[in-house]
Order: C-alpha cells, then sequence, then structure tokens
C-alpha cells in the first residue's frame, strides 16, 4: 500500500503485550499482503477482543473453498484510498464501529474457540 512511511510500526512483542494494546484501540489493522489466502494471528485478534478489523486484501473465494466459512466481518482493503476512506468513516461513526464489534463477536464465537475445536473432534471420531 506504501503506507510504511506514514505507519508507527510495532516491533514483534508477545501475545500478552499484543492483546493490552488492542484494548486500548478502537481499531484494529492486520496483515497488508497482496492476496493472501490467510488472516495472520493479529488480524484474529483483533477480533477476538471484538474491534473493527481492517485487513489487507484477502482471496476471500479461496478462504472460503479452504475452511467453508465466511470470512471475518471487516474491511478487505486493495490501496490506500480505500484505507483512507475506512479510517475516516470509523472514526466519524461509531454505530459502525459498535455494530462491527458485535459482529466481530458473533463470528469469532460461532466458527473459533470451541465450535473449531468440535469440528477437529469430529473429524478425528470419523
Amino acid at each position: 500500500l506504501q503506507i510504511s512511511s506514514n505507519v508507527l510500526w510495532l516491533p514483534q512483542m508477545k501475545r500478552k503485550e499484543l492483546l493490552k494494546l488492542i484494548s486500548f484501540c478502537d481499531v484494529g489493522a492486520g496483515e497488508f499482503l497482496n492476496e493472501g489466502v490467510m488472516m495472520g494471528s493479529t488480524g484474529y485478534e483483533i477480533l477476538h477482543n471484538c474491534k473493527p478489523l481492517i485487513q489487507g486484501k484477502l482471496d476471500l473465494k479461496k478462504i472460503r473453498e479452504i475452511t467453508n466459512k465466511p470470512m471475518a466481518p471487516g474491511f478487505y482493503i486493495n490501496n490506500i484510498d480505500e484505507l483512507t476512506e475506512v479510517l475516516c468513516n470509523l472514526y466519524q461513526d461509531k454505530e459502525l464501529r459498535n455494530q462491527l464489534a458485535e459482529d466481530s463477536y458473533n463470528w469469532r464465537k460461532q466458527y473459533t474457540g470451541s465450535a473449531s475445536a468440535q469440528e477437529i473432534v469430529k473429524l478425528l471420531l470419523n
């Protein structure tokens, strides 16, 4: 996205430290890869903290084929103009931030954690 000079990049840190930082944020950003097929751990930590997620473009069709699940709620951006628009909208609209937080909570409840563990157990037993 060519935004490196305008972003404060955090150093690699322990998960516990990352979670504490995320708890103070209104919005979180995951990885900005070119057409990735997987969201990184930072994106999942943001979702698990019920924060709106901004993520680089992902190949949503491939992800659905691999996981058989809908992609997590959030904004999957392609360029700096989209990033600017999303950040402005989220900054100005607390209701939108709250709705995305609720959607993130519902998604993680349905598709991660114990729900995922139950799927793994079913696969192992069959």
